[in-house]
C-alpha cells in the first residue's frame, strides 16, 4: 500500500526533472521525451506508481481514498506547481487531471 509521501514524491521528482524518474515515466508510457506536463486519469496513475514502485494491487479504491487525503498540492505548490481538472468527466475517476506550472504574475 502506498502512503501519501509515496503519492506525492513522484509528482515533486517530475517537477524537479529527475533523470531517473523520467526515465521510469517515459519508459512506462512509452514516450521518447517527457513532457512539459503531466496529464493523467486516476486509475493510469494508479498503475504507473505500482510499477513505479513496484508494489502489488492492494486496491484502487484505497489508493484514491489516501491520494484525496494527501496534502499533494500543499507540496506541489511550494514547488510552483498544481493539479488542476484539464477535461471534466461525469465522474472523478474519468477525470482528466493535468500537473501544470503556477503562473506567477
Amino acid at each position: 500500500m502506498l502512503d501519501s509521501q509515496q503519492i506525492i514524491e513522484p509528482f515533486l521528482l517530475f517537477c524537479r526533472k529527475d533523470s531517473k524518474f523520467l526515465d521510469c515515466f517515459c519508459s512506462f508510457y512509452t514516450l521518447e521525451t517527457p513532457p512539459q506536463h503531466w496529464q493523467f486519469k486516476l486509475q493510469t496513475l494508479y498503475s504507473f506508481l505500482l510499477h513505479y514502485y513496484d508494489q502489488e494491487d492492494f486496491g484502487f479504491n484505497s489508493f484514491r481514498r489516501t491520494l484525496f487525503n494527501s496534502p499533494i498540492n500543499q507540496h506541489l505548490s511550494e514547488q510552483g506547481y498544481t493539479i488542476s481538472i484539464a477535461e471534466p468527466a461525469d465522474h472523478v475517476d474519468d477525470n482528466l487531471y493535468v500537473l501544470e506550472h503556477i503562473e506567477q504574475p
